[in-house]
């Protein structure tokens, strides 16, 4: 198994620190793991993206054709990379910086308010946690409290005073996935 995950969108959503978290989390998992980020020059504001491979063999090469699973919490991330996101994968997309996208056939798109909810919380970097507790809620081959406790530790680390602050932007976004697949199912296209 080898799994590529991608988290895309502005500097300033958290986008790196998010991706640590998820390769933390797969660590724990006895995976083997690859953390690519990609940046501009730019501190905030500019494009930003991290992507995840895990494995549990090896991994041989860090250049991803398709990926299984994306947070784009932007509109020029859901244009670059939702067409690359392969069928059976599942797409988180920020519903207040994206608009109306269709994902290729066979791929999950689940409208999430990933800043809104981070914004909330008080910290617009914390947008990326949003989605990835929206990924960790709707993959079923992740084990969303160990993806938890992954980001309670790296945060412990470095930051223990945003500790309940990302605990509880990872929970908004585990919510606001549940409800985008109840809609989804409904067949509705309104967003969480």
């Amino acid at each position: 198994m080898e799994r590529a995950t991608i988290l895309a969108g502005f500097g300033g959503q958290g986008l790196l620190f998010g991706g640590e978290v998820i390769a933390h989390a797969a660590m724990a998992r006895g995976h083997d793991v690859l953390w690519i980020p990609s940046y501009g020059p730019e501190m905030r504001g500019g494009t930003a993206s991290c992507t995840i491979l895990c494995s549990d063999h090896p991994i041989g090469s860090p250049v991803v054709d398709r990926y299984h699973a994306a947070a784009l919490l932007n509109q020029p991330s859901a244009d670059r990379f939702l067409p690359r996101v392969a069928a059976g994968g599942i797409a988180v997309v920020d519903d207040q910086l994206v608009g109306e996208v269709a994902p290729p056939p066979g791929v999950r798109l689940l409208r999430v308010p990933c800043s809104a909810l981070a914004r909330v919380g008080g910290e617009e970097r914390m947008t990326s946690i949003v989605a990835i507790g929206a990924l960790a809620a709707s993959i079923p081959e992740i084990d969303p409290q160990g993806v938890l406790a992954a980001l309670l530790q790296v945060i412990d680390e470095r930051h223990p005073g945003l500790r309940e602050g990302n605990r509880q932007a990872f929970i908004a976004g585990m919510e606001a996935a549940a409800q985008a697949e109840r809609r989804a199912t409904l067949g509705e296209q309104v967003p969480a």
